[in-house]
């Protein structure tokens, strides 16, 4: 059994993926709360939630390991 799935670094666009999702999700949840104002409260509560996930996945997730050559 490999131990790659303990290595963030390897699945970075396993979570670009998820980040940029959360904020398309957020993006439509709050163009609904807009448009369904009896539905306001919980989409917005949603979008908050939701939001907040991608914001933290960003924030969190690993960098890009930089590789220096020398000669």
């Amino acid at each position: 059994m490999s131990p790659d799935w303990r290595d963030d670094s390897a699945h970075r666009s396993l979570i670009a993926y998820a980040v940029w999702s959360s904020f398309a999700h957020t993006a439509v949840m709050a163009l609904m709360a807009m448009q369904l104002p009896t539905r306001r409260g919980e989409l917005l509560a949603g979008v908050a939630v939701t939001g907040l996930a991608a914001v933290l996945l960003f924030v969190l997730a690993p960098r890009k390991e930089t590789v220096f050559v020398t000669s």
